[in-house]
């Protein structure tokens, strides 16, 4: 497909998605639906309800998940992007949510407003109309979660990043949650595995520019930097939709690095390695190539003795930065005896490239720095450590 820019790509998806989903065979478009009275109106959105949540088993359609969310939703912040006809966004606002109704098609979110109004939930209700990925970045920084039923999956990665990138920094620093239903990989595979740009009109029908599937890997990777880990995954209605529920974790807060403790930066300095472990040389740092057994002891880095007194550091955090070609390395403090970590980080193929431990309480029990594979397939990993610092938190 030729490149296209965001922007003509937002006006492509605007004028395709001014007909909306309304059952599972039938679309209507919002602005013949707004244009009936109030009573004709409600009317037409309760048949397009029942025939999404009552017609179906619950495992086909929405009501399965409905039930799910709908205790959990109760006093939540949530933003139904690419709300449609609202069938999802209203139920979890009937049941004590505050939902954000975004879309990129006006007449859309002019629907969703007027059916808020009919059933007296309009307090509980915010609008907006998505003119481009702008209008998402002024959004509060306080949702509990972010839901997208069936969209963001209708454009090119490399389009939609910074639409991902808006919605996630919305999201409660800690514990929000992104929850997306999209297609799966397989139901790629099962229809061809055509292009983007031609699965499109198959999954959606003429005038849809692109169709992608996702799974939680692809989501998170999306989603970096911001960091995310899944909740839970299932496929539905007969393999062809999924559900990713992601929820966000905390991004440690680093120190300055006048606090650093101590930094090794030349790695192949004074580190022991074990039989069967590659150590070279590489651009960023030390290159590791761990022996084949899950856990086993790769290389193990002294660290200095922090003495006991009342101005000596109390608590650490250990900070590494590392990056793996193949397979899942674990970079952790053991203590003085070597019984325990006192503190690890895991790195794989997708992980964050920075990363920083819990904090770690007693940093006079401290011993040396291990790197072990943590390859449950019991394969060596291999990985890149470019860095590796204590911090200091307190004295």
């Amino acid at each position: 497909m030729p490149l296209i820019d965001a922007k003509t790509y937002l006006e492509t998806l605007r004028k395709k998605w001014k007909t909306i989903p309304f059952t599972a065979d039938d679309r209507a478009h919002s602005a013949d639906l707004i244009a009936l009275d109030d009573a004709q109106l409600l009317r037409q959105w309760e048949k397009a309800r029942q025939a999404n949540v009552e017609e179906h088993r619950l495992n086909y359609m929405r009501g399965w998940y409905q039930l799910i969310y709908r205790d959990w939703c109760e006093g939540r912040k949530i933003v139904d992007i690419g709300c449609g006809l609202g069938i999802d966004g209203i139920h979890f606002a009937e049941n004590g949510a505050r939902v954000t109704f975004i879309d990129i098609v006006a007449t859309n979110v002019e629907l969703v407003r007027r059916i808020c109004g009919l059933k007296g939930i309009q307090k509980a209700c915010s609008f907006l109309v998505m003119q481009d990925v702008e209008d998402l970045m002024k959004l509060d920084c306080d949702y509990d979660a972010v839901m997208a039923f069936g969209s963001l999956m209708n454009a090119p990665i490399e389009v939609m990043k910074p639409e991902f990138d808006a919605l996630a920094a919305c999201l409660k620093p800690e514990g929000g949650r992104f929850i997306m239903h999209s297609y799966p990989k397989e139901r790629w595979e099962r229809e061809g595995s055509l292009a983007f740009d031609q699965w499109g009109a198959k999954t959606d029908g003429e005038g849809t520019p692109w169709a992608e599937w996702y799974d939680a890997g692809k989501l998170i990777d999306i989603l970096k930097p911001a960091r995310f880990e899944l909740v839970y995954y299932c496929e539905y209605r007969q393999g062809d939709m999924n559900c990713i529920d992601l929820v966000r974790l905390k991004t440690p807060q680093l120190l300055p690095v006048d606090a650093v403790l101590w930094a090794r930066s030349d790695l192949m300095q004074a580190v022991t390695f074990w039989d069967g472990v590659s150590l070279q040389h590489a651009a960023a740092g030390l290159r590791v190539t761990t022996g084949p057994a899950c856990w086993s002891y790769s290389v193990q880095i002294p660290l200095p003795v922090v003495e006991s007194g009342t101005s000596s550091p109390k608590r650490g955090r250990l900070w590494v930065k590392a990056s793996v070609q193949h397979g899942e390395i674990g970079v952790g403090i053991l203590n003085k005896d070597g019984t325990s970590f006192l503190a690890e980080v895991r790195f794989d193929t997708r992980s964050d490239p920075e990363q920083a431990s819990s904090e770690i309480d007693n940093l006079e029990n401290i011993g040396s720095v291990i790197i072990r594979n943590a390859c449950r397939d019991n394969q060596p990993s291999e990985a890149v450590i470019e860095d590796v610092r204590l911090y200091c938190i307190d004295h």
